[in-house]
């Protein structure tokens, strides 16, 4: 079963996205950047899905930490974000990010991006 690690700081939004993947996938959740960092390498995923909006350290950040880790920057990264700023998800799509996900999509297109994402990687 591939696993997911959904970083995002609001415990609601957490939960919900659990609740619709752990029927398909394994899914470990962290409510920090700077604290999956910190212990990255407690975590196995297949797949990230990242908050672009947190605190302290931003799914940017997080993202660019990640790439400079030879062991971690194969890993897909879908950023997870509450609005649409084009700029933004351009930006990081030539940067290496494997797709985004308005948070407000529902769940049958979140599961489509995700399996799209994992069958191309």
């Amino acid at each position: 079963m591939k696993k997911i690690l959904i970083i995002d700081d609001d415990i609601m939004t957490l939960q919900i996205m659990k609740k619709h993947l752990e029927k398909d996938y394994e899914v470990q959740i962290e409510n920090a950047g700077y604290r999956f960092l910190k212990k990255i390498d407690e975590y196995k995923m297949d797949l990230i899905l990242l908050d672009i909006e947190m605190p302290i350290m931003n799914g940017k950040q997080v993202f660019d930490e990640l790439r400079m880790m030879p062991d971690y920057q194969h890993i897909p990264v879908i950023f997870l974000t509450g609005v649409t700023e084009p700029q933004l998800v351009m930006q990081l799509m030539q940067e290496g990010a494997a797709g985004y996900i308005v948070k407000s999509a529902g769940k049958e297109e979140m599961l489509k991006k995700i399996e799209r994402v994992l069958t191309n990687y």
